[in-house]
């Protein structure tokens, strides 16, 4: 980066810069690279985009486990960051579909199992829409969710969202 004069921080009209892209995608070496090669870009991993979402919330998106693993434990991101939405890492990592994830969250790090966005969604919902009933699945046996009536603020069940989805 320093030999092609690159700078890692700039952003797209989205506020994204390359650790959000990189997150999403699950890179984890390229993570690693950037840490250890450019500790002055470190701060980029704390930083939010247009919609408040910081590279974490993008890594529990991509299910990668060792990216989230890594931003947590050695980057020290905020896992109880919320995003504009108020939507949580559990609700990001629902969009994946990797429960392992969706566990670890909960059982590791202590997460709300059922925290709900400023519309209501909760995992569920967002694994409904995705059809990662799998995840319903765990749920339902877990905490004893109710998955025939679980709804939002405007009344869309898990039904609904499995069909829109």
């Amino acid at each position: 980066m320093k030999d092609c004069k690159c700078s890692l921080s700039l952003t797209d009209n989205k506020g994204q810069n390359v650790t959000h892209f990189s997150s999403l995608e699950g890179h984890t070496h390229f993570i690693k690279h950037i840490t250890s090669q450019y500790p002055q870009y470190i701060s980029l991993l704390h930083s939010t985009d247009n919609e408040g979402r910081i590279p974490l919330h993008l890594a529990c998106e991509s299910g990668n486990i060792q990216l989230v693993t890594f931003l947590i434990n050695d980057m020290k991101c905020d896992v109880n960051a919320k995003d504009t939405d108020d939507s949580t890492c559990v609700l990001f990592a629902s969009f994946s579909g990797n429960l392992d994830l969706v566990q670890l969250l909960i059982q590791q790090y202590k997460l709300e199992p059922l925290a709900t966005d400023l519309a209501g969604f909760t995992t569920l919902h967002r694994a409904a829409g995705y059809g990662h009933t799998h995840i319903l699945e765990w749920y339902s046996q877990e905490y004893s969710v109710d998955i025939t009536n679980h709804t939002n603020n405007n009344k869309y069940t898990l039904a609904h969202l499995a069909a829109y989805g």
